[in-house]
Formats: C-alpha cells, sequence, structure tokens
C-alpha cells in the first residue's frame, strides 16, 4: 500500500511507525544528509551512557546500539523523509519571517507614535509662543527644520532611502509651511512613516495662528 501524505506533512502520519516517528521527528531538525545523521545518533550515543531513553526509542535501547544507517535509509524513502524535512524548514522559515516582520512593523508605529507625539509638542509650543508674540521667522524655521531632521533620521533609521522629503519653513510677515514629499517606492514602513495626516494638521494649525495673528493687528 502506497504511503499517502497528510498535511502537515512533517507531523505523524497514518501508517508511519513509531520508531520512525521518533526518529524523523529528530532528522527533521537536523542540518546535514542522512548519513550525517546516522554519525550523529552514534555520537550522542556515545556521550550520552546513562540517559539514553532521553533520546533514543526503547526498542533501540534495548537492542543497544542507535538505528543503522540501512535501516534510516528505508524510513528515509519509504516515508518520504526529504520532502517532509523541507516541509518543516520552510514552515519554520515563513514563520521566522513572520515574526521579523511582525516585530520590525510594530517598532516603525512606535517610533511614528514617538515622533507624533513630538510634532504635536512642538507645534504646541509654536502656538504658545506665537499667541505671546514671541514667535519670530527664524525660531518657525528652527521647528520646521527639526521636524524635517527627525523624520530624515526615522527614514534612516527603517532603511527607506528610496523616498525623500523636505520641509521648508518661510516667514515673510506671516507664517506657512510647505511640505513636498516625493516617494519614488511605496511600502508599508514608508506609509506609517510618511502618513500625510500630521503635515496637513501641522500646516492647518499653524495657518490659524497666522490668521488669528492678522486679525489682531
Amino acid at each position: 500500500m502506497a504511503f499517502i501524505l497528510q498535511e502537515p506533512i512533517y507531523k505523524s502520519q497514518k501508517g508511519e511507525n513509531k520508531r520512525a516517528y521518533h526518529y524523523f521527528k529528530m532528522y527533521k531538525k537536523f542540518n546535514g544528509n542522512l548519513a550525517d545523521f546516522q554519525r550523529y545518533l552514534e555520537k550522542l550515543w556515545g556521550e550520552n551512557e546513562g540517559k539514553l531513553r532521553d533520546i533514543f526509542y526503547e526498542y533501540d535501547i534495548k537492542k543497544g546500539q542507535p538505528p543503522s544507517y540501512k535501516v534510516l535509509e528505508k524510513w528515509h524513502s519509504v516515508f518520504e523523509w526529504k520532502i517532509r524535512k523541507q516541509a518543516y524548514d520552510d514552515e519554520i522559515e515563513e514563520d521566522v519571517e513572520s515574526g521579523i516582520k511582525k516585530a520590525y512593523i510594530e517598532g516603525l508605529t512606535e517610533d511614528f507614535r514617538k515622533t507624533a507625539k513630538f510634532k504635536e509638542l512642538n507645534l504646541d509650543a509654536a502656538i504658545n509662543e506665537s499667541e505671546n508674540g514671541s514667535l519670530s521667522p527664524n525660531g518657525a524655521e528652527a521647528r520646521a527644520n527639526a521636524n524635517s531632521k527627525l523624520q530624515s533620521d526615522m527614514r534612516t533609521s527603517a532603511g527607506l532611502d528610496n523616498g525623500t522629503t523636505k520641509v521648508k519653513a518661510d516667514v515673510n510677515g506671516e507664517l506657512n509651511i510647505d511640505s513636498n514629499v516625493d516617494v519614488r517606492h511605496h511600502s508599508a514602513a514608508e506609509d506609517i512613516i510618511l502618513n500625510p495626516a500630521y503635515a496637513e494638521l501641522t500646516r492647518k494649525l499653524l495657518e490659524d495662528v497666522t490668521n488669528e495673528e492678522g486679525t489682531d493687528s
């Protein structure tokens, strides 16, 4: 009867004996070919006298030696060890990549939150200075440059070097901030860092401040 694999194929299969699966669980995590694996079992046997039950199947312990290469080769062929090991490697690689991506995006999200908070505090300070009549053109430009540098540093830290961001503040009797974002290649990380909502909010709030100042004068 043909051996039919069922998903997930690197798990125990119907028709697979327990002894064979015991060693396949070790082999699927082993970095090497079948001959290397057989030598590895022999080495474990010699180095773990008295602790064999933690490693080897009870039949082999009673027999007094690990499975031979001939036995392993038979299991490798009959129970499709090669493709099952590859399936296990692929699953592990996918899990690792997903974990890295998740951690990366979470880190960028936290950085973006901190950046947004910085801009909020910076804007509040600018509004307060404007209301008190102490917001100078040089001060406004310095704040805009600080925001620009922070955003640039964020992009560099995230490895986003395919786009450019420029923030310019010109104060000629009135206060305005022009934001120009040129992104040649979008990614999820760029969408997080270059979210235009905060630039637009900054523009509107500072324009409100400017209009109020013009009304009072």
